[in-house]
């Protein structure tokens, strides 16, 4: 198996400390867990949407501002998804529901905003998982 496709198996802290200390690359990992996805998603369903292209450019955002020592902490370049219940601007949010199908909010929940704070790889934030239309919090 090739280090690639090994790194989408990495828990948060050892992602986060490999790329803090340059040993991976930001885009490596954000690489390795869109071809995860791209390889089991037709099996699982987990997604209503997966911003493929965004989520790379903010990969090598987040690479660029760790290789210049601008560090944002342990979620700087990881890569997220949220539930289809978290609103992404300019993604749409179902929320599970046929009544949402076409939405598209305008503004991010503070999850998101709070993430890309974080330095968390915001564009793979707004892939969307799948959500029943009734989800306990």
């Amino acid at each position: 198996m090739s280090r690639r496709v090994e790194l989408h198996s990495l828990t948060i802290k050892d992602a986060s400390e490999l790329i803090r200390k340059k040993k991976v690359s930001p885009l490596d990992l954000v690489e390795s867990t869109l071809d995860r996805i791209g390889r089991i998603e037709n099996r699982v369903n987990a997604f209503v949407t997966v911003m493929r292209d965004e989520a790379l450019q903010s990969a090598r955002h987040a690479e660029g501002e760790i290789r210049r020592e601008f560090y944002r902490g342990p979620l700087h370049g990881i890569p997220v998804a949220v539930k289809d219940l978290v609103d992404t601007a300019g993604t749409r949010t179902t929320s599970g529901s046929k009544v949402r199908a076409d939405y598209v909010p305008r503004k991010d929940a503070a999850l998101i905003e709070r993430l890309r704070a974080a330095g968390a790889n915001d564009r793979d934030a707004r892939s969307k998982k799948a959500s029943p239309l009734v989800t306990l919090w």
